[in-house]
């Protein structure tokens, strides 16, 4: 795999990473389109930044592991943004965890034809009053939390059990009033144009 070629000792030769404000800047230039002291990289389709080092295309927050580990996170495991914004490649909100438990940490649905529900864990049923449903997925296992009369206790009942059942994500940090971290700012013109 061509990414696991690049070493923490070229990695800091072309760029500076700011660990408190997640931001990589150029130290040279490597083509002419980059400049010293340009930020480095631009949010791709998913909302990650990508940056450019050696012909190849890398991830702002597994690059800040190697910047300041010096290797790779373990193949199995993820590097998770622990308030959920793709973006917001602060030291202090990435964490390796499991596949598992990075999916305990999304934030909301996408917007996937057949969801009833904007909230996570809560769909829609047209079934008398209590049209609300609320269930939770822990270990593989599908927990029914009830009927509700409208969305908002629904996912309020979802919230509680998240704190129960995923207490590392960051929905149940929020949810038990635990100050989330403040995201970088999401302007295109943060970013270098890509090469």
């Amino acid at each position: 795999m061509k990414t696991l070629s690049l070493t923490q000792e070229r990695l800091i030769e072309l760029l500076e990473y700011d660990p408190s404000t997640g931001v990589f800047t150029r130290k040279k230039s490597t083509n002419n389109q980059t400049a010293p002291g340009q930020i480095a990289g631009h949010p791709n389709a998913d909302g990650y930044v990508t940056i450019r080092v050696d012909k190849v295309s890398h991830v702002a927050h597994r690059l800040a592991f190697l910047w300041m580990t010096g290797k790779y996170p373990d193949i199995n495991l993820q590097v998770d943004h622990i308030n959920g914004i793709r973006n917001d490649n602060r030291w202090s909100n990435l964490r390796l965890v499991t596949a598992r438990t990075n999916q305990h940490n999304r934030i909301s649905t996408d917007n996937r034809p057949g969801r009833t529900s904007k909230h996570l864990g809560v769909s829609h049923k047209k079934l008398g009053r209590r049209r609300w449903e609320a269930s939770i997925r822990v270990d593989r296992k599908l927990i029914y939390l009830g009927r509700f009369s409208t969305e908002a206790e629904a996912a309020k009942a979802y919230l509680e059990a998240k704190a129960v059942y995923h207490p590392d994500s960051y929905l149940a940090a929020t949810a038990v009033g635990q100050q989330p971290c403040t995201p970088l700012p999401t302007s295109p013109t943060l970013f270098e144009s890509t090469p």
